[in-house]
């Protein structure tokens, strides 16, 4: 089954509140891994509350995937949307300014260096997420045509040579200690994209059975604690190390890490549910959520500044201030963002001349 032409493909799907409540359980997730690894309780003497800190660095790069999976899944039967590229541009461009701002009040001047690449957000030191995803989303016109007719076997190739530029070359460069560059985020959004093309189009049937991707997250969180733990207490043992080789530091690219992002999406992906405005809404947010909380300068003073986490890392009151704190960011980035969204990204798309640029410019890219 291949792709069908440019012109067949739908330009607007409508939003699944079961993806989008996983958008939500997933950014969650993000915020509880950032907490303790930013917030640095995973660096406390070993105790109970290091133990429970240690529990949430694994799913982390899993729920990173797995947003990454959503994305891509609607992505591989869209045309590029121009409305749509200006819109993530200008919020990741509006958080990179604004909380480099913030950060500037609270830790003092960034240098000029750094004051002027917060206006790019692609090439300059927006979210790394955030700039791989622009710059990715650029290349979605012309991977239409790419795909356009592809085969089984064609997309099966080009996922292995994917898979070894991205993974494999990061696996054995663990191994043997040398990096050759050739792997990078962009790569790994490509790398998913033909992941969740291949899926989409010539599905396995262990897809739509929940108990069997249940299993496999399991095995897979299991895998990745105990690698956490075993790293963290300095184990030296050859056939460890060589498992732990496996999971490529714990990256997005992890091997591990990639499998349980979509075991994850498909678990949501398989659950049934009717339309939900709340949970869609909500849902909305969650990629302003992620850039805001983890702003490449004002996570430092979000955990160390703002929650003072360092000050209840040994406290009896641990968990509680953990996830009231999970919470608290959760809810404050939403705010924020849906009132972004409300008084300033909404009424400058309604500009008439900008909206009929935009279609324009999709009738040009997309011919």
């Amino acid at each position: 089954m291949g792709t069908s032409s440019v012109s067949e493909i739908p330009t607007k799907m409508p939003r699944q509140s079961n993806l989008e409540l996983c958008r939500i359980v997933c950014m969650l997730l993000l915020i509880a891994h950032h907490c303790v690894v930013h917030g640095g309780a995973v660096g406390m003497d070993f105790c109970f509350n290091k133990y429970f800190s240690m529990l949430w660095m694994p799913v982390g790069k899993i729920a990173f995937d797995c947003f990454l999976a959503i994305s891509m899944w609607f992505l591989v039967d869209r045309n590029f949307k121009t409305e749509r590229f200006l819109r993530i541009w200008l919020e990741v461009l509006f958080y990179s300014v604004v909380f480099f701002a913030v950060t500037m009040v609270f830790d003092g001047y960034l240098g000029l260096r750094n004051s002027v690449a917060v206006f790019f957000p692609i090439a300059g030191n927006s979210h790394g997420f955030a700039a791989a995803y622009l710059g990715f989303y650029l290349l979605v016109p012309f991977l239409v045509k790419i795909t356009k007719g592809i085969t089984k076997k064609q997309c099966g190739f080009l996922l292995l040579v994917l898979f070894y530029l991205q993974c494999f070359s990061q696996l054995f460069g663990h191994v043997t200690l040398y990096y050759q560059s050739l792997f990078s985020e962009l790569l790994l959004f490509l790398l998913m994209y033909y992941i969740l093309y291949y899926l989409k189009h010539w599905p396995f049937s262990f897809q739509y059975r929940n108990g069997i991707l249940f299993l496999i997250l399991i095995a897979i969180y299991l895998f990745r604690f105990i690698y956490t733990d075993l790293i963290y207490a300095g184990t030296e043992s050859s056939v460890v190390n060589f498992l732990l080789s496996l999971e490529i530091g714990g990256t997005e690219s992890s091997i591990l890490n990639i499998i349980g992002g979509i075991c994850l999406f498909f678990v949501f992906n398989n659950i049934k549910m009717p339309v939900t405005p709340g949970i869609n809404k909500i849902a909305k947010a969650t990629f302003g959520i992620l850039l805001i909380h983890d702003h490449n300068f004002f996570r430092s003073v979000l955990w160390q500044e703002i929650f003072h986490a360092q000050n209840w890392y040994y406290s009896h009151f641990f968990v509680i201030y953990f996830i009231l704190t999970v919470l608290t960011v959760f809810v404050c980035c939403t705010m924020i963002d849906l009132l972004r969204m409300h008084y300033l990204e909404n009424p400058v798309f309604r500009i008439e001349k900008l909206k009929a640029f935009c279609v324009k410019f999709d009738r040009m890219i997309n011919v």
